[in-house]
């Protein structure tokens, strides 16, 4: 990138650094890609798309931000709105358009040299319709980001398509937290708390046990009956807790009954709010908290979801210490898995997070289809997201660890943890 493009903000956070371990540890593999997948409808064409996504790129100071190496040391640089050039590339694949818009979402980007989005239009035989493949790098987004790009997105294409011209405002660079020095009490919490945590007590009976070789990974998506997203709704109501803590609950409770624990970690991604943000921002404002429960099985799905919540709660107060900066001063004790705290993750997303074939929108460039995550750093990821008169699952797992049935049979077990403890909500974990 020419110097002239460019003015250096600050140092890399450690989140961002974080990401920058990451791309120099698996150069080749986009581990932390975000991409979409869209039918292009009859009337796209790729300037248009180009045109849009410039615009995009333009409008948000977090899609310009890429994180060069200066005097020997990582720096975070943004381009100047008027420097942004986007290509969307072209590429034909008559075989099997759906499979090569996969491997474009799995293609690393480099954020040490490029701005973090990629796109494409993948072109079938003659008989199909393109796809747009849209990839941008997790540094620069979370849930709740994506959710406002892609509304932006469609909003920007109707405007060219009908003659409008887009609004050409920028949008002032995101708020970050300033960046200094955790605590001396967030730092003894953590290293008290997961102290000694055995990520060998957490394997589960339902998978091999070996250790991967690859972070190939599978999605399945699932509904849940009108029964188990009614029983959670009214556990919420009578133990007084919010969705994410009884589905908490839920989630240790499973591993407890797949033979995991007593001593169970998991991971679970938080996200921090600005107090100056006056509306949606797009950035990645999410970190991940290891949360160390003790799941006796003697313990009540009640006592159980307490210790969900008061964990919950003492993460969040010492949150200030970044999950990477934690994990190199503990004492852990592991069979040389590559995340020495937890192997699973459960997260409650916002609502209206899409996650399931189905729901998928039909934007103005073309209707979104779910290709789900095919890498993964774990082995298992639970991520529910509420409906109106649902509860939606996107269950990742690894492919060397699990079979789709076994993962299939984790979510409907799942449900019914959720029936009985709402029948009983002192019920044992052994009876669950």
């Amino acid at each position: 990138m020419p110097e002239s493009s460019a003015a250096a903000v600050d140092r890399p956070t450690d989140q961002e650094a974080g990401f920058l371990i990451l791309h120099r540890l698996l150069p080749d593999v986009g581990m932390a890609n975000v991409f979409w997948v869209f039918e292009c409808a009859e009337s796209f064409r790729t300037e248009d798309f180009q045109t849009c996504l410039t615009w995009l790129v333009r409008r948000h100071p977090r899609l310009r931000t890429y994180f060069p190496t200066e005097a020997g040391e990582p720096a975070r640089r943004t381009l100047g709105p008027d420097a942004v050039r986007v290509t969307v590339e072209q590429l034909d694949a008559p075989e099997d358009p759906t499979e090569a818009a996969r491997r474009f979402g799995a293609r690393p980007i480099d954020i040490t040299s490029g701005m973090p989005v990629a796109a494409a239009v993948i072109h079938g035989s003659d008989r199909t319709s393109p796809l747009v493949v849209l990839v941008i790098h997790h540094v620069a987004v979370d849930a709740d980001a994506t959710g406002v790009l892609l509304d932006e997105l469609d909003t920007c294409f109707r405007s060219v398509t009908s003659g409008a011209v887009p609004p050409s405002e920028v949008v002032q660079p995101p708020s970050t937290r300033e960046v200094v020095a955790p605590s001396e009490d967030s730092v003894d919490f953590w290293r008290e708390t997961l102290d000694g945590v055995d990520s060998r007590a957490m394997m589960l009976d339902v998978q091999r046990d070996l250790e991967p070789r690859t972070f190939a990974a599978q999605t399945l998506y699932h509904q849940a009956s009108a029964e188990a997203t009614a029983s959670a709704r009214a556990l919420c109501a009578s133990l007084g807790m919010t969705r994410n803590m009884v589905l908490m609950t839920a989630f240790y409770a499973l591993m407890s009954a797949h033979r995991a624990g007593p001593d169970l970690t998991i991971g679970t991604l938080v996200r921090w709010q600005d107090e100056a943000d006056e509306g949606p921002s797009v950035d990645h404002r999410t970190s991940t908290l290891a949360l160390r429960i003790r799941a006796d099985p003697a313990c009540g799905f009640r006592e159980l979801a307490g210790e969900v919540a008061q964990g919950l709660f003492e993460g969040l107060v010492h949150a200030d210490v970044p999950f990477e900066q934690v994990v190199p001063a503990l004492r852990t004790v592991q069979g040389g898995w590559r995340v020495p705290v937890f192997r699973q993750v459960f997260n409650y997303l916002p609502v209206g997070t899409d996650l399931a074939p189905g729901s998928g929108p039909l934007l103005s460039f073309g209707r979104w289809l779910p290709m789900g995550k095919n890498l993964i750093r774990y082995e298992l990821e639970f991520n529910i997201s509420d409906r109106p008169d649902t509860m939606l699952f996107s269950t990742v797992y690894s492919t060397e660890l699990f079979d789709e049935p076994a993962v299939v049979e984790l979510m409907r077990r799942f449900e019914r943890i959720l029936i009985a403890a709402n029948r009983n909500p002192d019920v044992t974990l052994s009876e669950l």
